[in-house]
């Protein structure tokens, strides 16, 4: 090998050597925050597939974050999400420079994610993890097994009937369902907001299964037994006969609220599932995923009202309620219980 062969091959080691850590800064360096639990189902799948993703990407450095029994972890996930504006209700959560991931996350998602801030991309705004599906099916399922506040309202057309009046039926009615909606509704926010705002989301998850899988039995029992367990409370029951009897606009009101209230036993074992789900939406989405809810939750109520209006006795409405209501709890147990279970395995 002569001497201008050696220069050669030395220049282009001098060159690659230099060229090297050049194409390596050209590759951002890109750090993820994962925040997790360690008991948590979604987290110990997802676990495996973080190692592989930093695995197969040198430029790639994750910090991760154990919240369920780490409060300082707990405190810097807060940090993140006021940092981020978001109200996540659980983990897993990644956070990236613009954006986050949250719930089931894939492979395929965070590879996404990763493509993009290497491409030098805007943030996108993440997809819903709640369905319209799962909003429309499980507010039909706790309208129909709401027997509570259609005791209360079959009452009340009853006591109206006497006035021969369809016109003020229909208004009173629609006074009536109208305070349901909007109890629900703020019912369902509060608790949203006293989940992500109260320190103490790491907790409701488990209180929410057991408070299903609790009331799924019950009820399931209840069938069996002919008990009414998840009924208003006996103390209620006087005063809702009081303000019937007068069955007045402001009443119709005052009693819509008043029945939603003391009724909330029938139905908090879908309701709660349901408000931690959208716990874990953006402010705006879960607001509106909850009015859309609440509205499939009235809706067996307007079928009563027109059922009335158009004929039908609300005695007879009454006696088929007490006739189908142990049939109705085992349908609502039933469901209440599964969604206990999938909760409990991790499916929602």
């Amino acid at each position: 090998m002569n001497s201008r062969t050696i220069r050669l091959l030395t220049l282009q080691i001098i060159i690659v050597s230099l060229l090297i850590p050049i194409i390596a800064a050209a590759q951002p360096v890109i750090e993820i925050n994962y925040f997790y639990g360690k008991d948590c189902p979604h987290c110990q799948a997802l676990n495996p597939i973080i190692d592989e993703i930093e695995a197969d990407h040198p430029n790639l450095v994750i910090h991760r974050y154990e919240v369920y029994y780490n409060d300082t972890n707990y405190e810097i996930f807060d940090e993140f999400r006021d940092r981020y504006g978001i109200k996540v209700g659980g983990v897993p959560v990644i956070f990236f420079n613009d954006t986050y991931l949250s719930g089931d996350i894939t492979k395929e998602e965070i590879e996404r994610e990763i493509a993009r801030i290497e491409a030098g991309e805007t943030d996108k705004t993440p997809e819903s993890k709640v369905s319209i599906p799962f909003l429309i099916i499980s507010g039909i399922v706790n309208g129909l097994i709401n027997l509570c506040t259609f005791a209360v309202f079959i009452l009340l057309l009853t006591s109206l009937l006497i006035l021969n009046d369809r016109r003020k039926i229909i208004i009173i009615g629609i006074t009536f369902i109208i305070a349901v909606y909007l109890t629900y509704l703020l019912v369902g926010v509060g608790l949203i907001n006293t989940f992500l705002f109260a320190g103490t989301e790491r907790y409701i998850r488990s209180a929410v299964i057991i408070i299903a899988l609790l009331a799924g039995v019950i009820n399931i029992r209840d069938f069996f037994t002919g008990e009414s367990t998840l009924a208003i409370p006996k103390f209620a029951k006087p005063g809702i006969k009081r303000m019937i009897e007068y069955a007045s606009l402001p009443t119709a009101g005052v009693l819509g609220v008043f029945a939603t209230l003391v009724g909330l036993p029938c139905t908090v074992g879908v309701y709660l599932p349901v408000l931690t789900a959208l716990s874990a939406e953006p402010p705006l989405q879960a607001i509106l995923y909850l009015l859309f809810y609440n509205i499939i939750y009235i809706l067996p109520l307007f079928g009563i009202i027109a059922l009335v209006y158009f004929g039908t006795d609300p005695e007879e409405l009454d006696e088929m309620r007490e006739s189908k209501k142990r049939y109705v709890r085992l349908f609502g147990g039933i469901v209440i219980l599964s969604i206990g279970i999938l909760m409990l395995i991790g499916v929602i």
